[in-house]
């Protein structure tokens, strides 16, 4: 998207965001893609409920997730897309 539009989705440098987390660096994380810094407990969370499941051989049943949650996600990753897409310098 960014080579296409010259524009950020809310995904870009969300790897190398994890990678400076990995090696301590959280400023420089929150700045690579402070989105999926947030979120990375959440899905952290998500991936020990499914490991849990997995070990316990239980009945699948998928986390009840409201609709309001997706929409107030999507609204999330619309706002960040757009602000971080600005022509601002505030934290430089």
């Amino acid at each position: 998207m960014y080579e296409a539009f010259h524009l950020k989705c809310p995904g870009c440098g969300a790897t190398r965001a994890l990678a400076a987390l990995l090696q301590g660096r959280f400023d420089e994380a929150m700045h690579l893609n402070g989105l999926a810094m947030l979120l990375l407990p959440v899905a952290a969370a998500y991936g020990f409920y499914w490991y849990w499941r997995f070990v316990r051989r239980g009945v699948y049943r998928g986390l009840p997730v409201p609709q309001e949650a997706v929409y107030a996600a999507l609204a999330a990753a619309s706002i960040f897309t757009v602000v971080r897409n600005l022509p601002l310098r505030l934290f430089q």
